[in-house]
């Protein structure tokens, strides 16, 4: 039976910089029902080890501006580690910009139970598919989104990382260290498990 969903496969070079690996892979952008679909699962072609089904949602999680960076929520905790490997891309930014602590919470609050804010890796990996979430009218602003990883670099404990999609994948400040208590833009992601039931349905036309 013919499968209805339209897939974009897209082949991305994720280097230490980005996954670190210096392996080539091919992962999955999609369309399905309403939901869009970042799969970097066993069947996407990712590296092993680079990809977990283990939940980035930090339980009573107490994001602050000022004081110390929740636990394994740098850029070296195990929360950033690997990507989740299914992850629903909200189709907008949030309707306004936020400060880091506020934004960490604030998709749970505006899309409900489960959004979150992607990490710093989720982040990057979604940028490097840009394309494909423009030609499902889903793009992003050129402009400077928090991701949800904290910053270990310094003494200093009010930073986190943030991408400026103003900039392309790979250039100098791309992602970089922002205080936290600056106003940036926000797109939320959704776990997706394997056993989740989803609807297929006719995707809108999109540009190729």
């Amino acid at each position: 039976m013919k499968k209805n969903k339209y897939i974009f496969i897209m082949a991305a070079v994720c280097t230490l910089y980005c996954l670190n690996t210096q392996r080539a892979s091919a992962q999955k952008v999609y369309k399905d029902g309403e939901m869009y679909i970042l799969d970097c699962g066993p069947d996407s072609g990712f590296p092993q080890g680079a990809t977990s089904m283990t939940t980035k949602i930090i339980a009573n999680a107490t994001p602050s501006n000022t004081g110390e960076p929740m636990a394994q929520n740098t850029e070296s905790g195990t929360i950033n580690a690997a990507v989740y490997q299914k992850l629903e891309i909200a189709a907008s930014d949030l309707s306004n910009t936020y400060n880091w602590a506020t934004a960490y919470t604030q998709c749970a609050t505006d899309k409900g139970s489960g959004w979150r804010l992607p990490t710093q890796r989720e982040f990057t990996l979604i940028a490097i598919f840009g394309d494909a979430f423009t030609a499902f009218n889903i793009g992003f602003q050129k402009a400077e989104y928090w991701t949800g990883t904290e910053s270990a670099t310094s003494n200093n404990t009010k930073i986190a990382w943030m991408l400026n999609l103003a900039l392309t994948v790979y250039t100098h400040n791309f992602y970089e260290v922002a205080n936290k208590t600056q106003s940036k833009r926000v797109r939320c992601v959704r776990e997706v498990s394997s056993e989740e039931p989803t609807t297929t349905r006719e995707p809108k036309k999109t540009n190729k």
